[in-house]
């Protein structure tokens, strides 16, 4: 099943790729997600931060910028798979990643 139609990538029940909210680094200007699917994944983590729900924290480089986004998953056992996912698949665009084969599971 492609990672952007998977029935696990939700947060508070609503689909969640690719992010829609993705901010500039360096001026903290806003991209469209139109935009960003053609942008290149730089950079991924997992945060657990105290009182905060574990979210990645993803970077992308787009016309010489980079953004960066965070992301939340309802499960926490789909959201540690979709890091390693993400990892294995740092430079390529946000577009080629939703396109790609993940588990059902």
């Amino acid at each position: 099943m492609e990672l952007k139609n998977h029935p696990k990538m939700k947060w508070a029940g609503i689909d969640n790729w690719p992010p829609l909210v993705w901010a500039s680094t360096a001026t903290k200007a806003l991209a469209s997600t139109s935009d960003i699917e053609k942008s290149i994944l730089k950079r991924v983590s997992m945060r657990k931060l105290k009182d905060v729900s574990p979210h990645l924290s993803i970077v992308v480089e787009h016309n010489k910028g980079e953004y960066n986004t965070v992301l939340q998953c309802e499960d926490s056992t789909f959201l540690n798979l979709l890091k390693d996912v993400l990892k294995k698949n740092v430079g390529k665009s946000i577009r080629e990643i939703g396109n790609l084969e993940v588990s059902e599971t």
